[in-house]
């Protein structure tokens, strides 16, 4: 049916072309290469992309992309009687955060990790990343992203008291302890 619209429409356009001249002609030409040149950069950009999410499927990497520093703080006391959920990665403001694993991302806010957001990740696991300063400028909600993509940004927003990530992780919805995890991806010095 497609083609059939593109016949007709060439038809008409060369109808009108011979009987007022060749300048409309032209310019229904360029917008039509115009067009098409724009669909076939979005199945280019599409096909890349396709391409770098299949390469990196079962790719995990550090979820920041930058100097930084944690512990094993799990369980520690936390205000209100609280327990921590998740492991402190020390940073300066402004460091990158990047996605984990390839997933989808869930953004929000509340008060006490203030910018987050959720990364279900394809290996099922749920990464959530606390107190950004500010997400990646063209990062939307419920977008797919491939590991090592720009997420946002270390921050202390919610009710952190200094910049850092917090970083937890779940599994079939309970929290576990990244912080093995953390270790293994991020080859980071350590403090005991």
């Amino acid at each position: 049916m497609k083609t059939i619209r593109r016949i007709v429409t060439v038809a008409l356009v060369f109808s009108f072309m011979t009987t007022t001249g060749t300048a409309f002609a032209q310019v229904d030409y360029d917008n039509m290469l115009e067009e098409k040149r724009t669909i076939v950069d979005a199945q280019w950009r599409h096909y890349a992309w396709q391409q770098a999410w299949d390469a990196n499927f079962g790719v995990q990497v550090c979820p920041i992309d930058g100097e930084h520093q944690f512990i094993n703080s799990w369980g520690a006391r936390r205000s209100g009687g609280r327990r921590h959920r998740g492991t402190d990665l020390m940073a300066e403001y402004g460091v990158p955060l990047v996605a984990l694993e390839n997933g989808t991302v869930h953004l929000g806010e509340n008060r006490l990790g203030g910018i987050t957001i959720n990364l279900d990740g394809v290996g099922g696991d749920r990464f959530y990343y606390a107190h950004m300063q500010e997400y990646a400028e063209d990062l939307r909600d419920g977008q797919r992203v491939i590991a090592g993509e720009l997420l946002g940004f270390v921050g202390s927003s919610g009710n952190a008291q200094v910049s850092h990530l917090h970083f937890g992780q779940y599994k079939s919805g309970r929290a576990v302890n990244p912080y093995h995890l953390l270790t293994h991806l991020c080859n980071d010095v350590e403090q005991h």
